[in-house]
């Protein structure tokens, strides 16, 4: 029932865009910008492989979204795709995309009897904590990429908030096993953590930023309570003129879920606020977060 109220919420989103103060919320109401969440092709969907999972090479291409996939695909060739972020093998059906869910296999994700992940391609290691049946780290991503980097350039900095990236490096940033959440993720977390009581309203996930935010760290001493220890710190983020900003006042999360090409979701936490937001942003302006979730 909570997944089919998902769906339907994540369908109805219409947003607008806004400034870096107030960034770009989630709008339920028109605008000249503003549009729906809608997939780019019809598909038939099966609930299973008959007990098949993923290996690679098994498809012809990977794919980081779905929305770059459409029916004409089919008619230009027979081609196979796999999309590690939901777990999904698409196959043409005649003209039409079917999508079968099929999760890798053998994946070694890396996390311990303790819960610590440890990143196996810098060694470095990461508190993890399961909320419903998601698993999440519960740490910042700290992975040097080309593009990433500490907040005000400073090496102690990335050890406090971990690295800010840009979203195309944020969507191949996690660890193997690992991904970037999408809207639907941020939105499961959220009921796990408040309930009904979080989707009462379109623009904010009610109570989410209260319950996750750490104890300490936040301005005006507008800590949470960190019931989950999901501990969401006020990491700020970076613009792409090189300025870091709003740390002790905000936390931004880059979303694999697209708007547009240009413009990617993420979700916002900030000081003055018991409540989360999804909002969006241009995906080249702005160096954000990353919280990884396991596949």
């Amino acid at each position: 029932m909570k997944r089919s109220i998902l769906a339907a919420l994540c369908a109805a989103m219409l947003i607008a865009c806004g400034d870096d103060n107030s960034s770009s919320a989630v709008d339920d109401g028109a605008s000249s910008n503003s549009g729906s969440i809608s997939s780019s092709s019809t598909i038939k969907s099966n609930s299973s492989a008959n007990g098949k999972c993923y290996e690679e090479g098994m498809a012809d291409l990977s794919i980081a979204v779905f929305a770059d996939l459409k029916d004409s695909n089919c008619t230009a060739n027979k081609s196979t795709w796999y999309n590690k972020a939901n777990g999904t093998f698409y196959k043409c059906d005649g003209k039409t995309i079917v999508g079968i869910k099929m999760l890798p296999c053998n994946i070694d994700d890396g996390v311990d009897e303790n819960g610590i992940l440890t990143d196996k391609r810098d060694g470095q290691t990461y508190r993890t904590v399961k909320i419903g049946t998601q698993r999440w780290m519960a740490e910042n991503l700290n992975y040097k990429t080309d593009s990433s980097h500490c907040y005000e350039d400073s090496v102690e900095l990335c050890t406090k908030y971990g690295r800010h990236y840009l979203w195309a490096d944020a969507m191949n940033a996690c660890p193997s096993g690992w991904h970037l959440p999408s809207v639907e993720d941020f939105k499961i977390l959220a009921f796990s953590v408040a309930g009904d009581s979080a989707m009462t309203s379109v623009n904010n996930l009610l109570y989410v930023g209260k319950v996750l935010k750490s104890k300490d760290g936040w301005r005006n001493d507008g800590n949470g309570t960190d019931d989950f220890d999901f501990s969401v710190i006020p990491a700020g983020h970076r613009e792409s003129t090189g300025d870091s900003k709003r740390d002790r006042v905000a936390a931004y999360f880059w979303s694999s879920t697209e708007y547009s090409e240009q413009i990617a979701y993420y979700l916002y936490f900030e000081y003055n606020s018991y409540n989360a937001e999804l909002k969006i942003e241009k995906k080249s302006l702005w160096y954000h977060s990353v919280r990884c979730v396991k596949d």
